[in-house]
């Protein structure tokens, strides 16, 4: 009977071992699987609109077509693909950075945030969109870059 109580409890043991190793090992998965996600800019969203209060006026922008964002004090100016001039809102950089959905933008500089999948090349200091802007990229933000983006490496 003790013999019979003794094989039971180990092999219960035995089961919760197991189970322990699987769950650790799904979980060091699902780590990778994340950290993978996360240093890949978002693909283009189209439909994810946001509002903005413009001279007086709400206005509507599809994230996706925001080239980049530039501060200026207390105002922010939004370039967009689909205007010639930036759209300028009162809002800090910061409030704004905010806002904006995760994984498609990234501050690059303490006065410019771009849209990751706008940028088509990069240098050591300097960031070249689709349409031929170059944005600078500060000293203190280029380690997040490099880490958030696929263009570490200049091209």
């Amino acid at each position: 009977m003790i013999l019979g109580v003794l094989l039971l409890a180990a092999n219960v043991g035995l089961i919760y071992w197991i189970q322990a190793r699987r769950s650790t090992a799904r979980i060091r998965e699902l780590e990778a699987e994340l950290k993978q996600r996360d240093a890949q800019p978002a693909p283009r969203s189209e439909g994810v609109t946001m509002v903005f209060r413009s001279e007086g006026q709400d206005v509507r922008v599809e994230t996706a077509k925001i080239r980049y964002i530039e501060g200026m004090s207390e105002y922010v100016k939004i370039w967009r693909e689909d205007a010639g001039e930036p759209l300028i809102v009162l809002e800090r950089l910061k409030n704004l950075e905010e806002r904006l959905p995760a994984g498609q933008f990234l501050r690059v500089h303490r006065s410019y945030i771009v849209n990751l999948s706008r940028i088509r090349a990069t240098t050591a200091g300097q960031i070249t969109l689709d349409d031929g802007t170059r944005i600078p990229v500060g000293d203190s933000y280029r380690d997040k870059f490099r880490k958030m983006t696929i263009f570490g490496k200049t091209q």
